[in-house]
């Protein structure tokens, strides 16, 4: 019973301090890129989020990947040319065997997901008859299986 207990505590812990490092990331990342008021937030005419989940988890299982990545944060402004810019991403894996190193495998897959959403373009986004710069944050959980 007591080693139930130290494992929910555990993970409980390691949920909140993943949780609060990507916060404390992506709220420095937001508080800059904001500053710029072109880009937009909420825009008239912009798809909703589960199509660009979907464009994600696309992009995700197009990698090759180290580890799973079960918690991926990540963010980008849509430019008007379709063209994807200030990516943000923040990741947590959980290796699936004992030769897998998860800090690295981390580093790795954010490298690789920037990358990917580097070459990657979406549809513009418009506002009020304008195609504008749209700022948009996709939070992800993905199931890993052995």
């Amino acid at each position: 019973m007591l080693k139930c207990y130290i494992t929910i505590i555990l993970a409980i812990f390691c949920k909140v301090s993943f949780s609060q490092d990507c916060r404390v990331f992506y709220q420095v990342y937001e508080e800059q890129l904001l500053k710029d008021k072109t880009i937009l937030r909420v825009a008239g005419e912009a798809p909703e989020i589960f199509e660009y989940s979907r464009f994600l988890m696309d992009v995700v299982a197009s990698l090759k990947l180290e580890a799973c990545p079960f918690k991926v944060y990540t963010a980008f402004v849509i430019e008007p040319d379709s063209s994807l810019s200030n990516i943000f991403v923040c990741s947590r894996m959980m290796c699936m065997n004992d030769s897998c190193n998860e800090e690295r495998a981390k580093l790795n897959f954010e490298k690789d997901l920037k990358t990917a959403l580097v070459k990657s373009k979406l549809p513009p986004v418009k506002h009020q008859g304008k195609v504008v710069r749209y700022f948009m944050v996709i939070p992800a959980h993905y199931e890993c299986r052995e």
